[in-house]
């Protein structure tokens, strides 16, 4: 899940608004699940793990949420032993009721923490679907929403024995901002980090001051 543009640097600064934001994404998440669940007759069972990421591969101030959400439910049985029930995955309607109602509970939050919002803040909205809202445009159309700045992306699906991509995807969540690898000194001791892809202006690595 991204945010919006127009929310990113606030967010970064105030850890709480952004942990109340995480918590509304995951519950949300988790209320589709008991939905789900309880269509099975099983009243009590809910399984996710979030991680946050908090700059983008060119370490511009991008919070947003990584979400490992499993398609079943975990349930403890007569004997007191936890067992797997499978879930059906997530549709498109799902995503967007999801995303709508992080956008209602979003607002909520923000208004109660933002005493004095300027324009630069201001929700100005957009429908659901927009390519203006959405991070990348060529994300599959496939469980995907977008909404009042918000993306939310569920079309990245994994087969249950498929440990090796569920261990890429992990490390994929818990990565740091850069690696390593694309980190250099030049001999007047200014970093060079090197891009992923090249910028619009064609440039390939950021550079500055160790100091500045």
């Amino acid at each position: 899940m991204s945010l919006p543009f127009r929310l990113r640097l606030r967010l970064a600064r105030n850890e709480e608004l952004l942990g109340t934001l995480r918590r509304t994404f995951i519950a949300a998440v988790r209320r589709r699940q008991r939905q789900r669940a309880r269509e099975l007759g099983i009243t009590k069972a809910e399984a996710a793990i979030c991680f946050t990421q908090r700059y983008d591969s060119l370490l511009r101030v991008n919070p947003h949420f990584h979400a490992l959400v499993p398609d079943v439910v975990f349930v403890e049985n007569s004997e007191g032993r936890g067992e797997l029930v499978a879930l059906s995955k997530p549709t498109q309607a799902d995503v967007e009721s999801i995303l709508k109602r992080i956008v209602r509970r979003a607002g909520s939050c923000w208004r109660a923490s933002a005493r004095r919002p300027s324009r630069r803040t201001r929700w100005t909205g957009c429908a659901a679907g927009s390519s203006r809202c959405s991070r990348r445009g060529s994300w599959p159309r496939e469980a995907v929403g977008a909404a009042r700045g918000f993306s939310l992306h569920a079309a990245t699906h994994l087969h249950m024995n498929d440990r090796e991509g569920l261990e890429r995807m992990c490390r994929y969540a818990l990565r740091s901002p850069v690696a390593n690898c694309r980190l250099s000194r030049r001999e007047d001791g200014d970093l060079v980090l090197k891009l992923k892809r090249a910028l619009p202006t064609g440039g390939k690595a950021w550079s500055w001051s160790r100091w500045s």
